[in-house]
């Protein structure tokens, strides 16, 4: 949706300043709610810290490998997400 278009690109830049090293956010499909906190195996822990910026969203194991190559941890904004 438009409203988190926007939402991910501030997200991004929050998790920048923060001293994360961010990927271009880009749309999943289907949308998702609430917002995931998706981690590759070894990566938990990182992902748990992420639930500071999002406290609605669920920590989960990624389920796809194949999603955002190069990311460790990957954050999908809920349909729910709000600012």
């Amino acid at each position: 949706s438009m409203g988190l278009d926007g939402a991910a690109g501030r997200m991004t830049s929050r998790l920048s300043e923060g001293g994360y090293q961010a990927l271009t956010p880009d749309d999943y499909e289907p949308e998702l709610d609430p917002s995931r906190i998706w981690y590759r195996e070894g990566f938990a822990a990182e992902a748990a810290v992420l639930v500071e910026f999002v406290p609605t969203a669920l920590v989960e194991e990624l389920p796809d490998g194949s999603l955002q190559e190069g990311a460790d941890v990957i954050l999908v904004l809920g349909t729910g997400y709000e600012e």
